[in-house]
């Protein structure tokens, strides 16, 4: 993520879909060690102007679940785009099993 101009910034869900209700969509800001439910109210952040590589990831928990768990208990998925290869990068903890990932462009079709 790119930054140009200082001040208030907003990380949001516009739209979901393939998503069931009883899953939590959080921002995990690794910096300060924070999550976020964005499928309850929307990300401020106020940073300088400058590049953030790997700040920020996504963590899904059902709706039951709570997030106060130690990190390394988490199941987290970070997805990383190389754009000089062409490639993403998925990293994952060992606690997860994945068995297919699912790429979907903006429109909602999926394209691997």
């Amino acid at each position: 993520m790119k930054i140009s101009d200082a001040g208030t910034h907003t990380i949001s869900i516009d739209a979901l879909a393939h998503i069931n209700d009883d899953l939590n969509i959080y921002l995990h800001d690794i910096n300060k060690g924070t999550y976020h439910n964005l499928k309850s109210s929307d990300f401020k952040f106020y940073p300088g102007s400058s590049t953030y590589l790997n700040r920020f990831e996504l963590a899904f928990a059902k709706v039951d679940k709570t997030l106060n768990t130690p990190k390394k208990s988490m199941k987290t998925v970070s997805i990383h785009y190389n754009t000089n290869a062409e490639k993403l990068k998925v990293v994952k903890t060992t606690e997860i099993k994945l068995k297919i990932i699912h790429v979907y462009d903006l429109h909602g079709k999926i394209k691997w």
